[in-house]
């Protein structure tokens, strides 16, 4: 009897040490970390939802972009895919209604004779469905 005493003693003491150590980390990690998050400096954030997907055009002078209704400024962008550009979550970016959100850099393509601009992308995520 004194020995299974022993085992419940020596676990509920572990147990209030992983305990404490959780809230300890909890509280120090919070004082680190971000209340939200933020963009990333120089870029523009987005998010919408895909409208069309245009492939390349030697009319348009654009390279291959997805169209979206960006909900932050409320009208269409562009938004190009490069090999630079950060992909993250599904990578659906080529049907129409999925949900997008992410960053552009500010400067658009200057070659594009669209009636919206088409900007680079730095990073973005999908939805996988519409």
């Amino acid at each position: 009897m004194k020995r299974l005493h022993t085992h419940i003693t020596a676990g509920l003491a572990a147990l209030s040490m992983l305990g404490s150590l959780a809230f300890f980390l909890l509280i120090f990690t919070a004082g680190f970390l971000p209340s939200k998050v933020q963009a990333t400096p120089g870029m523009i954030p987005f998010g919408g939802r895909i409208t069309v997907y245009n492939p390349v055009s030697v009319i348009t002078g654009c390279p291959s972009h997805t169209v979206i209704f960006d909900y932050v400024t409320l009208r269409p962008v562009g938004i190009a895919l490069l090999p630079s550009s950060q992909l993250h979550e599904f990578g659906n970016l080529f049907t129409p209604g999925v949900h997008v959100l992410g960053e552009y850099v500010p400067t658009p393509f200057p070659t594009c004779t669209t009636p919206y601009l088409v900007f680079p992308i730095f990073q973005v995520g999908t939805s996988l469905i519409p």
